[in-house]
C-alpha cells in the first residue's frame, strides 16, 4: 500500500465519504461530491482526517519493518542468509502483523474521521 499525497487525500475523503452517505439522491461522483463538500463546509473540510492519515501510515511502515527484521532474525539459517522461501514467510507474517497492530486501527480511525 501507497501512501496518499496531499493532491490524492481529497478523493480518498470522498471516497469514504460516498461510502457512508445514506441519503437518497447524493451524488456519488467524487468530483461532484469534493465540490459540493468545499462550498458547504470550505476547503480545509476536505483535509479532514489526513493527520491521522499521515501518523498511521508511519505507524504502519514502522510496525512492517519493525516485525520483519524481528522475524527475519529467527529465520535466518546458521550462515545468517535467508532462503526465498523463508524470506516470503518472514514478508508473509510481518503483513498479517501490520494488519492487525496497525492498518485495522488506523483505517478505523479513518473512516470514523
Amino acid at each position: 500500500m501507497t501512501a496518499l499525497t496531499p493532491s490524492q487525500y481529497p478523493f480518498e475523503y470522498a471516497k469514504t465519504r460516498s461510502q457512508l452517505s445514506a441519503i437518497p439522491g447524493a451524488t456519488r461522483n467524487p468530483l461532484s461530491m469534493i465540490r459540493q463538500i468545499i462550498a458547504a463546509e470550505g476547503i480545509g473540510s476536505i483535509y479532514t482526517g489526513c493527520s491521522t492519515l499521515v501518523i498511521g501510515t508511519m505507524f504502519k511502515a514502522s510496525v512492517r519493518f519493525l516485525s520483519f527484521d524481528t522475524i527475519k532474525a529467527q529465520l535466518v539459517d546458521q550462515n545468517g542468509k535467508l532462503s526465498a522461501g523463508r524470506g516470503l514467510l518472514a514478508g508473509l507474517a510481518a503483513g498479517c502483523f501490520e494488519s492487525i497492530v496497525a492498518v485495522t486501527p488506523t483505517e478505523r480511525l479513518k473512516t470514523a474521521l
